[in-house]
């Protein structure tokens, strides 16, 4: 079994984040940290399920008591009641002295149970009765002792389906999925991508003295196209994989300042040398990037009908043929018609249009200013995709 205790002192880790989805679902954690409600939070392998847990118990009244977390998939059966609940002396061959468990040490805080459909099914009803009474009871028998403990869990699995299988109690499922919060996957959320790279970049030049400054405009292209099945987990070792190659062992210095695509590795290169097309139905793509154009709204009117001349189809072809790669405010002022503006100045007044679309929903933004500012759509429509050509 793996636990981990922390207090407040624990040093306090971010979650780093710019897409809705995420500011969403953060709100949703600052509600549900004030109540007593059981949490389970559900996502992929790698999405920082962990980290939402410890999110909650430091915004809840609990901050100052102890964060236990305990890996259910790494408990042993034979020794998961004693781990849990703890000892009386005498209670087994060893047991030379009262021992307590993760219950009793988490005791006015947060028990964060990891990977709870992976519990042994015979440990399941004792951790009903904890829940339904407040107490437990040691090993070796004796009176009960009553814990006031906050229980956070976490799974990758479908623990309905888990239920169905008869491998997870209805019962257990239910006392647990009070408040269920799920977590995105990385390529559901891509906005987070580029933030994400900065914070890793910025970590492993503290923590391992590296001197990498930035990322090439190609190599934050590849890390936006690529689909991330190990999520946050995955971009942080392709970050300390690449700032790794990148570094000259002997000054522990960077060849280069700047990550590159070559820095990448070999699995991801050949993945992006790949052929790509963004949706292979280029009618559905037009017909989507043109439904959402028409029905954006800017100052109570649909925002379209202030450009005159400039025809809707016009941006639409733009979008459509820049598919998923970056562009800039240059370009797409160079596919405004010059007419069509009533503004005079054709370079504000893209500006104030990609600024709309962004608003809507439409573009991201890569972060920087001014000559390196550009902008793409986003994944839902300029969804990547193999070619089979």
């Amino acid at each position: 079994m793996t636990k981990d205790i922390e207090t407040e002192n624990a040093a306090d880790r971010s979650i780093i984040h710019e897409s809705a989805s995420m500011v969403d679902l953060l709100k949703l954690v600052e509600r549900v940290a004030r109540t007593r409600a059981s949490v389970l939070v559900q996502g992929e392998s790698g999405t920082g399920k962990e980290l939402i847990a410890k999110s909650i118990h430091r915004l809840s009244p609990r901050k100052d008591k102890p964060f236990v977390a305990v890996n259910c998939g790494a408990i042993s059966e034979t020794l998961a009641e004693n781990e849990l609940f703890g000892h009386k002396k005498g209670a087994y061959t060893g047991a030379a002295e009262t021992t307590r468990g993760l219950f009793e040490m988490a005791d006015g805080g947060t028990l964060f149970l990891d990977e709870i459909g992976e519990m042994p099914l015979a440990l399941q009803p004792k951790l009903l009765r904890v829940l339904q009474e407040g107490e437990i009871e040691l090993l070796g028998g004796g009176d009960s002792v009553d814990v006031d403990v906050r229980i956070v869990c976490a799974t990758n699995r479908d623990l309905k389906a888990c239920v169905a299988a008869g491998t997870f109690r209805q019962d257990l499922f239910y006392r647990l999925n009070v408040f269920p919060i799920q977590v995105p996957p990385l390529r559901k959320r891509r906005r987070d991508i580029l933030p994400l790279m900065k914070h890793f970049i910025e970590k492993y030049n503290v923590k391992e003295g590296f001197k990498i400054k930035d990322a090439t405009q190609r190599f934050q292209e590849c890390l936006y196209r690529y689909d991330f099945p190990g999520n946050v987990r995955e971009l942080e070792h392709i970050i300390l994989y690449s700032m790794t190659k990148a570094t000259n062992p002997a000054q522990n210095q960077a060849t280069s300042a700047t990550l590159d695509m070559e820095d990448l590795p070999e699995y991801l290169i050949a993945e992006m040398a790949a052929p790509v097309k963004m949706i292979t139905d280029a009618t559905v793509m037009s017909n989507r990037i043109r439904k959402k154009l028409l029905g954006i709204t800017h100052n109570g009117r649909p925002w379209h009908l202030t450009l005159r001349r400039t025809k809707i189809e016009d941006i639409r072809a733009f979008l459509e043929k820049q598919g998923g790669a970056w562009f800039s405010r240059k370009q797409f002022n160079a596919s405004l018609q010059a007419d069509a503006d009533p503004f005079r100045n054709t370079y504000k007044t893209a500006g104030v249009f990609l600024k709309i679309l962004k608003e809507n929903g439409m573009l991201v933004h890569n972060g920087e200013k001014a000559n390196r500012s550009r902008y793409r759509l986003v994944e839902d429509y300029a969804r990547p995709c193999r070619s089979t050509s």
